[in-house]
């Protein structure tokens, strides 16, 4: 039990450290769109950087995690994380900020492989669901990268000085790590990594369905700063808090995801989170009054907490091929979330972005649709923690 209870601690800070860099970069957008000069589709052409980074990365994830191992690759990409915060400082040209999110995209999307991975192995130890805490942890890194930021500025901070904190904290929860010890080397199970012909139609759904989650947690991420300064018309120094509150609110129910499987089943709690995400968007687009925008971030924030861990566990589900599968899954869904806000900065471009946001309604009915029925069919596998604990 004390290893176990050591492996999920260790893999809990690995998300929350993940989530400080991702809440720190998301903040700083504003102001480095406005540092740069850059138009929304120059932006979009930067995060698209950050998107042929991770998804390259995560093609390899599963090589190395055979040969590093799942534990020994986070430690590494956690000192790379807290390094590409600190290159923020001399971004000085589009060029040069493509080349630092490649870099930091390489580094975002080989962690969600390896993390995923790992605590998949944590739970599946400890007989009981955890995948939804330990993204909560990354919420509430998020979260906390965010208003980081927010009160720095506030603060008049130089911003050569802002992200020093998130990256020290980063080492902070990267020495922790290694006294508590990520279980050695971490279990590999498969013995080749993800090919095309070993995935099956389950998880090409499963992809499919945290892709659409993933696709408004990333459009909203880039996006939410600049919609309330365009279109509520909020002050800079307050643009950042739509998104802040909406990772408040994804941490807080993905704290609570675990219980709320067992209260509801996995198959209701889709269609609930579904609802929500509609209805939140809304809010958002109704552009009524900050406080209403606000709120609505809140709901999809709630509605698309739990479908994404929901995803990774159902794809874990068969242990034969756990890796190659959650290294898919993540691959698809992660396509979404990369490639998504460059495609909506372009739809921006064209006909605003208050026009752009209807395609995060299209990814909430997508997952009305496809979510059921991808849960249900890796049912199959008894193996699920889930139902051990029931």
């Amino acid at each position: 039990m004390i290893v176990t209870v050591r492996s999920r601690l260790a893999a809990t800070l690995v998300f929350f450290a993940n989530g400080i860099a991702i809440g720190s970069w998301a903040a700083s957008i504003p102001f480095i769109k406005s540092r740069l000069g850059l138009t929304p589709f120059q932006l979009s052409a930067g995060l698209f950087g950050f998107s042929v980074g991770a998804i390259l990365a995560m093609k390899i994830a599963p090589e190395v995690a055979k040969k590093l191992g799942a534990a020994r690759a986070l430690k590494y990409l956690m000192l790379l994380f807290a390094s590409a915060l600190l290159c923020v400082f001399y971004i000085q040209n589009l060029g040069q900020l493509v080349i630092f999110l490649a870099i930091l995209g390489m580094a975002n999307g080989a962690a969600d492989v390896f993390q995923s991975l790992y605590g998949s192995y944590v739970e599946r130890d400890a007989l009981r669901p955890m995948m939804s805490s330990f993204h909560g942890a990354w919420s509430v890194g998020c979260a906390l990268g965010s208003i980081m930021f927010g009160f720095a500025i506030h603060h008049h901070v130089p911003f050569k000085m802002i992200l020093l904190l998130p990256a020290t904290m980063i080492l902070l929860v990267y020495i922790t790590v290694m006294y508590l010890g990520l279980n050695k080397k971490g279990r590999v199970d498969d013995k080749h990594g993800f090919k095309l012909k070993d995935i099956s139609p389950e998880v090409w759904f499963l992809g499919g369905l945290a892709g659409l989650a993933m696709f408004i947690e990333g459009t909203v991420t880039d996006w939410s700063a600049i919609y309330l300064l365009n279109y509520l018309h909020v002050t800079t120094q307050f643009s950042s808090v739509g998104f802040t509150w909406f990772m408040l609110a994804m941490a807080v129910t993905r704290l609570v995801g675990d219980q709320l499987v067992g209260i509801l089943g996995e198959i209701r709690l889709i269609k609930i989170s579904g609802y929500l995400t509609l209805t939140g968007m809304a809010l958002v687009l109704s552009q009524l009054d900050t406080l209403v925008c606000i709120i609505g971030f809140v709901l999809v924030g709630v509605g698309i907490a739990n479908v994404i861990p929901l995803a990774f566990r159902a794809a874990a589900r068969n242990i034969k091929c756990s890796s190659i599968n959650i290294s898919a899954a993540a691959t698809f869904g992660y396509s979404m979330y990369l490639m998504g806000p460059p495609f909506v900065g372009y739809v921006a471009e064209k006909t605003g972005l208050d026009h752009a946001f209807y395609l995060m309604v299209i990814a909430g009915v997508g997952m009305l649709v496809i979510g059921p029925s991808s849960i249900r069919n890796t049912m199959k596998y008894k193996v699920d923690h889930v139902q051990v604990v029931k």
